[in-house]
């Protein structure tokens, strides 16, 4: 946003970070692409008429960021959701999709799409036979991740204490359990971490945008 109402780099302080997943290169399962490097050759080929699906923000940043270190000139088609491209998809009509984990997965599962790479800059112990962009030739980072925070200025034995209860939460077997069935892995990070975290997402975001052509609105 041109002004988004607060500055959020002093607004707002990370207590206790939850868990980060990353966004995924899909295919058709019955495409001839078996990894990013067929993809990206056929891409290149394909020259402008290439395109892909998306249907969050994130995944218009994964597929810009492939795309402009890639050297491919496919076109990136919007979705209400990520299900609503899958008959696009599986017809031809989008080459490939840059989407989140909980869909990919799922029609992975089902058989219908192959997942040819992840956004986040290491693998995930989520999914630890899936290769990332990077150890592929195409350097990213693009790791979605969920945390709690807390106005600027709050006590410290408050965040002390709402950090304790979510590093708790973090290390059950049952968390881990859950958030790796979505994809993603737990996050525990100290509050000073956490907060770092942020402050480079942030300017990493201002970057992604600019490439992905994201007018602030």
């Amino acid at each position: 946003y041109k002004d988004p109402g607060i500055d959020v780099r002093k607004a707002l302080e990370v207590v206790g970070t939850i868990n980060r997943q990353p966004f995924m290169i899909v295919v058709d399962a019955k495409s001839p692409y078996q990894t990013l490097a067929d993809l990206t050759k056929a891409m290149k080929e394909k020259g402008d008429k290439a395109s892909y699906a998306y249907a969050a923000t994130t995944g218009q940043v994964m597929g810009e960021l492939y795309k402009a270190k890639a050297g491919l000139k496919a076109v990136g088609v919007r979705y209400g959701t990520a299900s609503e491209s899958l008959n696009d998809q599986l017809s031809g009509r989008v080459d490939f999709g840059a989407h989140d984990p909980v869909y990919s997965l799922a029609e992975q599962r089902k058989g219908t799409l192959r997942i040819l790479g992840v956004s986040t800059g290491e693998r995930l112990d989520a999914n630890p036979q899936m290769k990332t962009m990077r150890e592929q030739g195409v350097d990213m980072d693009v790791t979605g991740w969920w945390a709690a925070m807390v106005p600027t200025g709050t006590p410290k034995e408050v965040k002390d204490t709402l950090n304790g209860w979510f590093v708790k939460a973090m290390q059950d077997p049952e968390t881990k359990k859950f958030l790796n069935s979505f994809g993603g892995d737990p996050l525990m990070e100290s509050p000073e971490k956490a907060q770092a975290r942020l402050l480079k997402d942030i300017n990493d975001w201002i970057e992604w945008g600019k490439i992905a052509n994201i007018e602030p609105k």
